[in-house]
């Protein structure tokens, strides 16, 4: 059960949108989806969040782009690191886009890979970030300085312990995982 009532605000240009927080349905194989709830950093990522949470709902898509996260695949999962997930574009890694264009520019880095359960974006090397992000398994403290925290885990850290079953060396994960629903928990 959820007990942190803090609200978080993003604004956009038509009007401010009070946001706590968003969920991800992931399914593991033939498994039943579960359900991931996520606090966003909008306070401190505001930019990045409001990116994340737009994809959630799939309100920036239009009839020639799907900006959404559901049926969006994880496709990279090795143990004692992250998932990586969030390709609405090619599925496979190779893709990158958001809701302000292909990629924007990082925010400022303010939080480290420090803990369990983190939420960040992958950047593309260059300072871009788009929709690609990553759960993290454990202290990630290496990728510290070159991806975006904006999130934290708040419920059903199991999925994370099912993620980390099904990792590989090479990290193909061993059963398909994807976002079959995504969106706003007000």
């Amino acid at each position: 059960m959820l007990t942190d009532s803090s609200l978080f605000y993003s604004f956009s240009k038509q009007t401010a949108v009070k946001v706590q927080l968003v969920f991800l349905d992931i399914k593991i194989g033939a498994d039943k989806p579960k359900r991931v709830i996520i606090k966003l950093f909008y306070d401190e990522m505001p930019k990045t969040c409001e990116n994340f949470r737009a994809l959630c709902t799939g309100e920036k898509s239009n009839p020639y782009v799907k900006l959404n996260f559901r049926d969006v695949p994880f496709h990279k999962v090795y143990s004692n690191f992250m998932a990586l997930g969030g390709d609405i574009l090619n599925k496979d890694g190779t893709g990158q886009c958001s809701i302000y264009g292909p990629t924007f520019k990082a925010e400022p880095i303010r939080f480290k890979h420090d803990q369990r359960g983190l939420v960040s974006m992958f950047n593309d090397g260059n300072g871009n970030i788009g929709s690609q992000f990553f759960f993290t398994f454990t202290d990630c403290s290496w990728v510290d300085g070159l991806h975006t925290v904006f999130g934290k885990i708040v419920e059903d850290y199991s999925i994370l312990d099912e993620l980390e079953k099904i990792s590989s060396t090479n990290g193909a994960p061993k059963k398909l995982v994807r976002i079959v629903d995504s969106g706003v928990i007000m």
